[in-house]
């Protein structure tokens, strides 16, 4: 009769978690162990996330861990193996909703929770995020997204850099990874000092990150759970279970999308939402007092940087000046947004686009340097800004900078390794400047005499390469994005070499001089790179017939059937798609 007992049970529990695979199963026909499956549980004493045990393995130590069978000393043990490893889990008696486990030798007192992680018992003692002094380094995600819905399984990571162009080649980072057969992934961001990032799957959760530091996140569509594990993950299931939204300022937005104020009356409806967004914050730092310094921090962060994005998207509109910001403006800004920043200020990478935005249009003949001496910027913010003014400076001269303007950078760049970066930009620039005159790129001898067709134009450009993959790439000067992701095609024409493709780069609305420098900047001058410059007609052609008239970059994909596969303004899709296409083709 025991035996029977103890063999519907286990049919129960495979029925009640319809994922079990028939050689995990004996890892949970003991009574003591046949609640365990997609259970989570929280250490008493900490209040951390720290066990998840799951039909498909089990999540310990920021690790995934696989079930081994018959490796049990006890019927109320799990061994388990991360494949260097294997480890028991002694499972104790369930009491007043608390188990006792023993896991690798060590004692815990734990409580199942369903949902996310439920606020934690004691103070922080972390009091603020770490700073490194802004030096380049990683931070990891290591993920389990389980029973997405999402048809794209890709997991996406994205964040500004305040510092464009020095510690990374462009602005706005995008990484992009492949789960695996059961939704696991992992990510390297390259950071510099903390910094604040967005995660996509189909969710977006913004959460900051620190230098040197790896998180384990699962994030459960089924149970509605995202959770994290580690020694800096608290603030992420802080926010996972508080999460604060600004209501206040987007109420202004909308008036800001609808075009129902102006210059003058926009800054008072800023500071007014801004001090009601702080004050509901201050009443939930009152009746929750155990939520993190680095909980209210990041929300306070996030607040100001909401209403510099809106100033900025005002200006932009024309509502808030335009292209200079009118004076009721300019005195929001300088009393009231600039001197709002804490450190680390890189955690304002998400909004960078408006810090720099501030500095550059504040005034028809505004000087940053003096900016920050009004707003009594202390060394790293100075030295950040004025960084960022100066790659900014140089890119768009497209030469090197003037030797008084380079001596004034030298004096206020105060991080070795920033002004290190400048410096050999400025002479990369040099080099380039000497070498343009005389550069020419290669070009197919292509006659689009009487050509009103674009797609034809196009047909005709790649026809020489029939029976070899084709990449295209719309750029053009007027978009620092396409510029940006010259880059990245270089990256990808040496990952795909072995491939044997073709890279035809179709530059519009740019001078002859930057379509040379772009191409020696970026250094697009192999044998299977080819560059035309489209004159203004030609061109207009060309970006209507593939629906790219209004937005660059553009990426194109052609088989070597010479068939387009590929249409698409993201060069993370495009990449994707591709690495799809040659893996189904081998």
């Amino acid at each position: 009769m025991k035996k029977l007992i103890l063999g519907l049970l286990a049919i129960l529990c495979t029925l009640e978690i319809n994922a079990m695979q028939s050689d995990k199963d004996d890892q949970f026909r003991n009574p003591a162990l046949i609640e365990m499956p997609n259970t989570t549980w929280r250490d008493d004493k900490s209040g951390d996330w720290l066990l998840g045990i799951y039909p498909e393995g089990v999540v310990y130590d920021c690790q995934f861990w696989n079930y081994v069978e018959g490796a049990q000393k006890k019927d109320n043990e799990l061994a388990i193996s991360n494949g260097k490893k294997q480890i028991l889990i002694n499972v104790g008696v369930k009491k007043n909703g608390k188990r006792k486990f023993v896991i690798d030798g060590k004692k815990y007192s734990c409580s199942v929770f369903t949902g996310n992680l439920p606020d934690y018992p004691k103070r922080d003692k972390e009091l603020d995020f770490a700073d490194n002094g802004y030096k380049v380094d990683t931070a990891t995600i290591i993920g389990w997204v389980r029973h997405s819905p999402s048809n794209d399984k890709n997991v996406h990571a994205y964040y500004d850099q305040f510092l464009s162009g020095l510690v990374a080649p462009k602005r706005e980072i995008h990484l992009i990874v492949r789960p695996d057969s059961i939704g696991r992934f992992q990510i390297k961001l390259p950071i510099f000092n903390s910094t604040t990032c967005s995660l996509d799957n189909p969710y977006q959760f913004r959460m900051p990150v620190e230098p040197g530091e790896t998180y384990y996140m699962v994030y459960d569509f089924q149970n509605v759970q995202r959770i994290f594990m580690g020694k800096k993950s608290r603030i992420m299931n802080e926010l996972a279970s508080n999460w604060f939204t600004p209501k206040e300022l987007f109420g202004v937005y909308d008036l800001i999308a609808q075009k129902k104020t102006n210059a003058n009356l926009l800054p008072e409806q800023l500071e007014s939402a801004r001090k009601c967004a702080m004050e509901r914050l201050d009443s939930l730092k009152k009746s929750k007092p155990l939520l993190s310094n680095r909980f209210f921090k990041f929300h306070r962060m996030g607040i100001h940087g909401v209403e510099a994005t809106f100033i900025r998207m005002a200006r932009e509109a024309g509502i808030a000046g335009r292209p200079y910001y009118e004076a009721p403006m300019q005195d929001l800004i300088m009393t009231k947004i600039l001197p709002s920043f804490e450190k680390p200020y890189t955690l304002w990478d998400k909004d960078g686009k408006s810090i720099f935005d501030f500095f550059h249009y504040l005034r028809r003949k505004a000087n940053v340097s003096e900016v920050l001496t009004q707003i009594n910027a202390d060394e790293d913010f100075r030295t950040l800004v004025m960084s960022a003014d100066a790659f900014h400076t140089a890119v768009n001269r497209l030469d090197s900078l003037p030797a008084d303007l380079l001596r004034q950078y030298r004096e206020q760049i105060k991080n070795p390794m920033l002004l290190h970066d400048l410096e050999m930009y400025n002479n990369k620039r040099i080099k380039i400047s000497r070498k343009v005159k005389e550069f020419v790129p290669k070009s197919d001898s292509i006659d689009f005499k009487g050509m009103t067709d674009g797609e034809e134009i196009v047909k005709k450009m790649i026809a020489p390469y029939k029976g070899r993959m084709v990449f295209v790439d719309f750029w053009g000067a007027t978009c620092g994005v396409s510029i940006n992701e010259l880059s990245e095609m270089k990256k990808l024409a040496r990952q795909y070499s072995k491939d044997d493709p073709v890279f035809l780069f179709l530059a519009f609305n740019t001078g002859i001089k930057e379509w040379k420098v772009r191409i020696l900047d970026y250094g697009l001058t192999k044998d299977n790179m080819i560059h035309h410059l489209l004159p203004k007609k030609e061109g207009t052609y060309v970006r209507k017939a593939y629906k790219t008239l209004s937005k660059l970059p553009n990426f194109l994909v052609f088989d070597s059937d010479g068939k387009c596969v590929v249409n698409t303004f993201s060069f993370p899709a495009m990449k994707a798609s591709v690495k799809d296409l040659l893996s189904k083709a081998h």
